[in-house]
């Protein structure tokens, strides 16, 4: 795990893979299946794209159909 990446974040996102998410950044907002989790990106699969975003640009990261986010 990268040193800058909150512990916590890390946990909680592990326990999304599987799962249908919604990843915000300061950019844009992406959605689709949780893949993989990486010391420093996560992988999130749309339309069986691969879609690779660094931790440190999360804004937010909420489970398809649920209110609850998950933020550092």
């Amino acid at each position: 795990m990268n040193s800058s990446t909150n512990p916590n974040l890390y946990i909680t996102l592990q326990q999304m893979i599987g799962r249908m998410v919604v990843v915000h950044t300061a950019g844009k907002s992406q959605r689709g299946v949780l893949r993989a989790l990486l010391p420093d990106y996560m992988v999130i699969e749309d339309a069986q794209m691969p879609i690779f975003i660094r931790l440190n640009e999360l804004v937010g990261v909420v489970l398809e159909g649920e209110s609850k986010t998950s933020c550092r």
